[in-house]
């Protein structure tokens, strides 16, 4: 009798110890989340009128046409979540299958998490650098440029990144 008691106690024991590790919750589950953001257009106009002048060597008249100056910006700002320490964003034309990424330096990312809750992305655009009329060419940083004619889409993807990024020094990597 005293070894089916042994048993019974065993078979309770293990049961309780499988039961209570199906019942705890993993003290080192990660979580993610999803970037959260909203996108914001500026645009603005500036009208530079035509002038007339006289050359003074020939006498003659010059007319300088006027042109009209668009700026078009996109503001991404991302509500930043923890662990966060980047950002990558992607770029592409509607009916393209191609993703741009606008970064800085060699680095794959776009934007470093700002220290505050949020931190904002600006694409700069304008048609005065645009390499053809009637496009608005855009910029981020003096890294990265796309030009869209005008009536385009873009299409946007954003990515939170976590970790450390290694420092670069005289060309070569830490």
């Amino acid at each position: 009798m005293g070894s089916i008691s042994k048993s019974f106690s065993l078979l309770l024991i293990v049961l309780l110890a499988v039961s209570s590790l199906i019942m705890a919750k993993p003290a080192f589950a990660l979580t993610s989340s999803t970037p959260t953001f909203s996108l914001n257009t500026v645009s603005n106009s500036t009208v530079i009128p035509t002038t007339y002048s006289t050359d003074p060597y020939t006498g003659a008249n010059i007319t300088n046409l006027g042109y009209t100056i668009i700026t078009f910006n996109v503001i991404l700002t991302i509500q930043n979540t923890q662990p966060t320490t980047a950002y990558l964003l992607e770029v592409k034309g509607h009916y393209s299958s191609s993703w741009q990424t606008p970064s800085i330096d060699d680095y794959n990312i776009t934007a470093f998490a700002s220290s505050g809750s949020q931190t904002v992305i600006t694409l700069d655009g304008d048609n005065e650098s645009a390499s053809v009329a009637n496009q608005i060419s855009f910029n981020y940083g003096g890294h990265w440029g796309i030009d869209v004619p005008f009536g385009g889409q873009l299409d946007f993807r954003l990515q939170s990144v976590s970790g450390n990024i290694g420092a670069r020094v005289f060309g070569g990597w830490i």
